[in-house]
């Protein structure tokens, strides 16, 4: 699985930087901080992985590209449309 390929080719950079950025910022482990990781390792992103590929063999990939091409305009306008986030100034006037 492509996923779980990726995840064991960048473990031991992880690994390593791991290691270093410890004695910088000590964890401190709970409960819902182990859920919420989880919940991000298998939902967000192993899930989303695998409804993504779906999605591809059902519509096509070209479709499916065209759509991904789409996604940070969608982002945008979804972030205005829900959240009332205010559109950034194109001259950079606050």
């Amino acid at each position: 699985m492509i996923a779980w390929g990726g995840v064991l080719l960048a473990a031991p950079v992880n690994l390593v930087v791991t290691i270093a950025a410890l004695p910088m910022e000590p964890v401190h482990l709970s409960a819902r901080g182990v859920a919420g990781l989880l919940y991000i390792a298998v939902v967000s992103q192993f899930m989303g992985v695998v409804v993504w590929y779906r999605g591809m063999a059902l519509m096509g990939i070209v479709r499916a590209s065209q759509l991904q091409l789409m996604q940070p305009l969608l982002t945008l306008v979804w972030t205005v449309l829900l959240l009332a986030e205010p559109l950034p100034d194109p001259a950079g006037r606050p």
